[in-house]
């Protein structure tokens, strides 16, 4: 099975309102509330509507026990890649190199939060970060050093933004209050009842 980031599992059955919007369903109980009428409502399982667990197929079966002692990751900042990104017309050389400076701030920062840390995938293992390194490839010799951490990189990526902004770059937008997605209340009971019940 492929593990679901909601923990849904694809035996529970929903009621639809309409088959046309399939945003607007329940979970099914067993128990019916005071004074509900039987009606025929559109009954289908978590899969059928985007939720759940999804079985594996033939071709994508999981493969045998796997050990490993080690797990490297790398990421690539192309300079030369950089230097091809341009404001458009009428821009200065200056306000292109602030923009080039900020985007690569805002993936430094990025990286930090998403793998600065350990995380927990969904087969049961663990992982941690033992040892993060920058290695600027240089034409005649590799120099390495620490990135620092989360409060490091925000620093840079303020000070790349503060620049950016004193080169006239437009940053429209950047500060404003960030809009937070909330799952609606069906959503929200369909994964409670996944939960187990923890004790105090």
């Amino acid at each position: 099975m492929k593990g679901d980031p909601l923990n849904l599992s694809i035996e529970e059955e929903v009621k639809l309102d309409t088959e046309d919007d399939q945003t607007k369903w329940d979970m099914v109980t067993s128990e019916k509330a005071p004074g509900s009428r039987n009606t025929k409502e559109k009954k289908k399982k978590l899969s059928k509507i985007g939720h759940g667990q999804v079985p594996f197929t033939d071709n994508d079966a999981a493969l045998g026990p796997v050990l490993f002692s080690r797990i490297t990751q790398r990421a690539t900042l192309s300079f030369a890649q950089l230097r091809r990104l341009h404001l458009g017309q009428g821009a200065s050389d200056d306000a292109n190199t602030a923009m080039r400076a900020l985007l690569v701030a805002i993936g430094l920062h990025a990286h930090q939060l998403a793998f600065g840390y350990g995380f927990a995938l969904r087969s049961g293992a663990a992982l941690r970060p033992r040892r993060t390194v920058l290695t600027w490839l240089g034409a005649d010799v590799d120099e390495e050093w620490a990135p620092g951490n989360a409060n490091d990189t925000q620093a840079l990526l303020e000070s790349a933004r503060s620049h950016a902004e004193s080169a006239g770059l437009p940053l429209d937008g950047w500060g404003q209050v960030p809009t937070v997605l909330l799952p609606k209340d069906n959503l929200k009971k369909a994964v409670a009842s996944t939960w187990p019940e923890l004790a105090d």
